[in-house]
């Protein structure tokens, strides 16, 4: 009985094959990261089971079918990085069951549908071509975590159903055609960590209750028409650790403190009536509230060589950016080993109860390692899955960390290597439970194999100890820069 079938990252081409359908009982199946492309047969939808699909990276150039509304247990549906072409299917957002749906980089035009439903946790529909307004059927929305409706042709106001969106984590609407004022949109977002509306022509102040988002760490707001001068209690936002303000038509004093303290030139430039920092000038009565004056002669003869100097170097930094980007790409077509950061996937949320049913109350006799840290259990779901539940020791990890244990759960799930352990899930109850469900190893691990007695060292030759040297080397290259 096959459930799970994955296929990605080959060199497959032509068209997914018609005996897929025969695999009745299939509920996850992975085509990404191949050269497929032509229409997918009707045949294929007769997946009854399907839960999860990634086709994403291929070579798609049809319309997003009709027919994946008849998928009706899809909770994860991934079609990013391909050519598919029109609008997207109405009925698509029927389906109750979906989590996340990611139909980003493709070539989809018209507007975006209505009709989302609330159980959507993740939506990517950036980089493509749609275009009008932003529904107001995006505040129905509310378990969402993720929405990122970027580099479209999108106009008009941000509609304040989205304020109804109170789960969101990332909300990205930058490089469209968005409009009005931003309101008191975002003042009940209290988990909200990254919003960027960058590169639109939103007008009005800089809403001042953003800074009373207390998790927010990264905000955008550049190249927009936003005025008057900027909110002081950005400055005591200790979360805040990147602002960008660049060109709009601010004024007045620049904060001192807090993320404005080691804030780059760059982030504020653009704005003629900014005043309070070392390029822009002490703040006197006659630059406060309008524009300064025009620079002095010797100011001139001073910033002119700096300008010149600074694009000099912008232009090295672009040349050795490019030949980076180069190498990068080409090493990337020879490595063997392929790392999937897709950011679609959803981590699955375990209740108290399903972790204690799966260990059986954390019976000692299913505790396979142990840790001043942790403790590992062997345990079964309800759906008979056999994993590794890694239960933290609450005693090391304080109730605030509660929101970072949260997020950096979710950035491990997004990590796929041979070599790491997958990230299933997890279960977080505040200041009772922190555990992470894991994929299981039947094999053991190599600790077994290094300090057990009872295993047969006499198979593991040289060229296999190096083997596993590497293995660990290449997954370590993963964590670390997280």
């Amino acid at each position: 009985m096959l459930i799970s079938l994955r296929l990605h990252t080959n060199r497959f081409t032509g068209q997914i094959p018609l005996e897929l359908s025969r695999l009745s009982l299939l509920q996850a199946l992975t085509l990404n990261d191949n050269a497929m492309e032509g229409e997918i047969p009707h045949e294929f939808f007769q997946l009854k089971q399907l839960n999860i699909l990634k086709l994403q990276n291929n070579q798609f150039r049809v319309p997003i079918s009709e027919s994946f509304s008849e998928l009706k247990l899809l909770s994860t549906l991934i079609l990013s990085g391909n050519n598919f072409q029109g609008s997207i299917p109405r009925h698509i957002f029927e389906l109750s069951p979906l989590l996340s749906l990611d139909i980003s980089n493709n070539n989809l035009t018209g507007p975006i549908i209505v009709g989302m439903k609330s159980s959507l946790m993740y939506l990517n529909l950036s980089h493509n071509s749609f275009t009008e307004t932003i529904p107001e059927d995006i505040g129905k929305l509310e378990k969402a975590e993720v929405i990122d409706i970027s580099t479209n042709d999108l106009s008009g106001t941000i509609p304040e159903t989205i304020k109804n969106c109170r789960n969101l984590l990332v909300l990205d609407m930058s490089n469209n055609k968005l409009s009005g004022p931003l309101g008191e949109i975002f003042s009940d977002m209290e988990y909200l960590t990254n919003l960027n509306l960058s590169q639109n022509q939103i007008k009005g102040k800089i809403p001042a209750n953003l800074a009373n988002l207390k998790h927010l760490s990264a905000v955008n707001l550049s190249w927009n028409d936003l005025e008057g001068e900027i909110p002081q209690n950005f400055s005591v936002l200790s979360s805040l650790k990147h602002l960008n303000l660049s060109h709009n038509q601010l004024e007045g004093p620049v904060p001192q403190s807090g993320v404005f303290k080691n804030m780059p030139e760059s982030n504020l430039a653009g704005n003629k009536g900014l005043c309070g920092t070392k390029s822009l000038g002490l703040c006197t009565k006659r630059s406060h509230g309008q524009s300064r004056h025009s620079l002095s002669r010797k100011t001139r003869l001073i910033m002119i060589p700096l300008v010149c100097i600074s694009a000099l170097l912008l232009f090295l930094i672009a040349i050795m950016s490019y030949k980076h980007y180069q190498n990068k790409r080409k090493l990337k077509e020879h490595e063997t080993c392929n790392v999937d950061y897709t950011a679609a996937l959803v981590l699955q949320r375990f209740e108290t109860k399903d972790i204690e049913t799966a260990t059986e109350f954390f019976s000692e006799h299913n505790i396979i390692g142990s840790s001043n840290l942790s403790t590992v259990y062997k345990g079964r779901l309800e759906d008979g899955q056999i994993v590794a539940i890694k239960k933290l020791n609450l005693q090391q990890f304080a109730a605030e960390s509660d929101k970072y244990f949260n997020r950096e759960a979710k950035i491990l799930s997004q990590l796929r290597h041979r070599n790491l352990v997958k990230v299933i899930g997890y279960a977080w109850e505040s200041r009772k439970l922190k555990a992470l469900d894991l994929e299981y190893m039947e094999q053991g691990n190599l600790e077994k194999i290094i300090h057990d007695p009872s295993v047969d060292r006499s198979t593991w030759i040289l060229s296999k100890r190096i083997d596993v040297c590497i293995s660990i080397a290449e997954a370590m290259f993963v964590i670390l820069p997280l």
